[in-house]
C-alpha cells in the first residue's frame, strides 16, 4: 500500500495514522500552503494527529476522521483521552469520528437542499412532481447518467411509474423489501438509486445502500440485502440513542458510516 510519510517532530507518524487522500483533498480544497504536499486521491496520506491537528479541523466542533494504526476511525479530539466507541459491522470508530463524518457529508453533498425539497411533497404525487424528484435526487447521487435511463427506459417521462412506486411508500403499503424491489422495477434503477430515492422521500426509515456501502460492509445488492441493511442501522440507532442520547434519522446516520468506510474503500492498495 503507499503511503505519504509526514515529517513530524513527534514518535506519532511512526505509528501509522493515516487519512484517505480524497477526503484530506476535499478538506482542504485551493489551499496550497499546507504539510502534505502533492495528495494522490486513492493513497493513504500518513498523519499525525497532533502535529497536524489544525489542518484536520473542520470547524469548533468536528475534525477529519482518520484511521489510527488500531484500525480504529478517531478524530484528533479522541487522543486525549478515552473515547466512547462503536463498531457497525467490523468498523469500529468514536462517537466523534461518527459525529464529524455525518457533518462532513452534509458539507460535500447538497443534502439539505434534497432533503427539505422531499420533505416538502404532498402525500400523493404527481407524475409531475414525482418526475422533479427524481431528477434532483439522481443528480444529487452523482446519477446524471441514471436520469438519462430512466426516461429512455420509460418513454421519454418516468414520473407516472415512480409516482405510483413511492405514493404506494408513503401510504405505508410496502414494507423494506418490497419497497427497493419495486424501485428496481422501474427501468434504468438498481439498488442503488432506487434507495435514494426511498432515503430523501422518508430518510426517517430508509438509507442509501450503493457500491461503497456494499463493497466496505458486505451488505448484498439486493432487496434481501437492503432490508438486512436497514435492521443492522436501526440497531446502531437505538444503541445510540440509549448509550450517548443521539436521536438522529437513518438516513443521516448512513451518511456518516459512508464517509467513514468511503475511506478503506476507495484507498487503494498500490506498488510502492
Amino acid at each position: 500500500m503507499r503511503e505519504k510519510m509526514m515529517n513530524c517532530s513527534c514518535a506519532y507518524d511512526k505509528q501509522g495514522a493515516r487519512i484517505n487522500g480524497r477526503t484530506l483533498k476535499q478538506h482542504l480544497g485551493n489551499q496550497t500552503e499546507h504539510p502534505f504536499g502533492k495528495i494522490d486521491s486513492t493513497a493513504w496520506i500518513v498523519i499525525c494527529p497532533s502535529c497536524h491537528a489544525s489542518w484536520l479541523k473542520m470547524d469548533d466542533q468536528h475534525s477529519l476522521p482518520f484511521l489510527d494504526a488500531d484500525g480504529l476511525m478517531r478524530t484528533t479530539a479522541d487522543e486525549a483521552g478515552d473515547a466512547d466507541l462503536l463498531d457497525f459491522t467490523g468498523l469500529r470508530f468514536t462517537v466523534a469520528a461518527l459525529r464529524s463524518a455525518m457533518a462532513l457529508q452534509a458539507r460535500e453533498f447538497r443534502t439539505r437542499e434534497v432533503e427539505e425539497h422531499g420533505a416538502r411533497l404532498p402525500k400523493e404525487l404527481s407524475s409531475q412532481q414525482a418526475s422533479e424528484f427524481s431528477e434532483l435526487v439522481c443528480y444529487w447521487g452523482g446519477g446524471g447518467r441514471v436520469w438519462g435511463k430512466l426516461k429512455a427506459g420509460n418513454g421519454g417521462d418516468p414520473g407516472a411509474v415512480i409516482a405510483a412506486w413511492l405514493n404506494a411508500v408513503t401510504a405505508g403499503k410496502l414494507d423494506d423489501e418490497e419497497a427497493i424491489e419495486r424501485g428496481c422495477a422501474i427501468a434504468g434503477l438498481g439498488v442503488s438509486f432506487a434507495s435514494k430515492h426511498l432515503r430523501m422521500l422518508q430518510p426517517d426509515r430508509f438509507a442509501v445502500l450503493d457500491d461503497v456501502l456494499c463493497e466496505g460492509f458486505g451488505f448484498a445488492l439486493n432487496r434481501k440485502g437492503f432490508a438486512f441493511f436497514l435492521r443492522e442501522l436501526r440497531s446502531l440507532q437505538t444503541s445510540l440513542r440509549e448509550r450517548f442520547g443521539m436521536d438522529i434519522n437513518l438516513a443521516t446516520l448512513e451518511a456518516g458510516l459512508f464517509m467513514l468506510v468511503r475511506q478503506n474503500v476507495r484507498a487503494r492498495p498500490e506498488a510502492a
